[in-house]
């Protein structure tokens, strides 16, 4: 594979060179401390989307891409994902906020009142790595598969929401998983989704839903694909890797030293084309390589804290 010399420019992520044409969608830390990181890049292909990798060789401007680290009250509380034009924001907690794993907790309702928003807001789920998807509030004709506003004592269980409620807060939570934010541009529909290993398949149940209960098209939908344990950190058995390798193709596992690893961002970037999507951002932070993320793998089960994105209107 041929290597490329790009001036990289803020902002700017759609790049041509010698006849071919690709959108740079994650890269690996801060771009100015790593002049030979390698992207994860799409190939726009005839419209046809075909996820890759490439080595690159980078110019550098002086402008770091890194999302920025925020905080309404105190920094570090809180790093802002990309957001869409017109759209939803979402924002991910860090290890610093606390643990978010209590729905009707301390640290989550403060930090949701940190965003200057009422708690009350907040939707959330029982979290069990799972393709199941909940409809929040009003859906065209049909009835909702939870009420809007929700005055829920006991959370259902699943893993992703979608909504058009612009008073509805989607909230998950994660460690290591994968968040991820869907935007229609044109019904106005949003979705929020858990999903780590067992779950993968979540999006395209999201996608599908929102498609039957919005109307929802592949070409008016933007995805974000939030912070995750990399494939340089995520070593499985052998059995998963086949499994992922089988589903997702050879850009979603990895085999280095006798070990096997696997990459969700690459499963989901597969399963997004798949369905037609286009534009789609990724956040290029590893959970178990970044010190102010959460990461189970990296933390254990009695020192890891879950983080929580929250994504809608505030």
């Amino acid at each position: 594979m041929d290597d490329y010399i790009l001036q990289i420019v803020p902002g700017q992520t759609n790049y041509t060179g010698d006849g071919a044409s690709f959108r740079i969608l994650t890269h690996a830390g801060s771009l100015a401390a790593a002049p030979g990181a390698g992207f994860t890049l799409l190939c726009l292909d005839k419209g046809r989307v075909l996820p890759l990798k490439a080595p690159l060789t980078l110019r550098l401007s002086s402008a770091s891409m890194d999302f920025p680290v925020m905080g309404a009250k105190g920094k570090g509380l809180f790093r802002e994902l990309p957001r869409f034009e017109g759209g939803p924001r979402t924002v991910l907690s860090l290890k610093a906020a606390g643990d978010m794993s209590s729905p009707n907790g301390k640290t989550r309702h403060d930090f949701l009142e940190s965003l200057g928003v009422e708690p009350s807001r907040a939707v959330s789920l029982r979290q069990v790595h799972s393709q199941m998807v909940f409809a929040i509030g009003t859906r065209g004709n049909e009835s909702p598969d939870l009420p809007w506003p929700l005055h829920q004592v006991y959370p259902p269980e699943g893993d992703g929401m979608i909504t058009a409620e612009k008073e509805a807060l989607l909230c998950v939570t994660v460690a290591d998983c994968l968040p991820i934010v869907l935007y229609d541009r044109g019904s106005g529909a949003f979705g929020l989704l858990h999903s780590g290993w067992k779950g993968t398949g979540i999006v395209a149940a999201a996608l599908h839903r929102m498609q039957s209960d919005f109307g929802s098209k592949a070409a008016d939908i933007s995805a974000i694909l939030g912070p995750c344990i990399g494939s340089c950190c995520y070593c499985v058995p052998e059995e998963r890797y086949r499994q992922f390798f089988q589903k997702y193709g050879e850009t979603a596992v990895e085999q280095r030293g006798g070990d096997y690893f696997i990459d969700l961002r690459q499963a989901n970037i597969r399963l997004l084309s798949d369905f037609g999507v286009v534009d789609l951002t990724t956040a290029a932070e590893c959970t178990s390589c970044t010190d102010d993320l959460s990461s189970y793998r990296r933390d254990g089960p009695s020192e890891f804290a879950l983080m929580m994105a929250v994504c809608g209107y505030f």
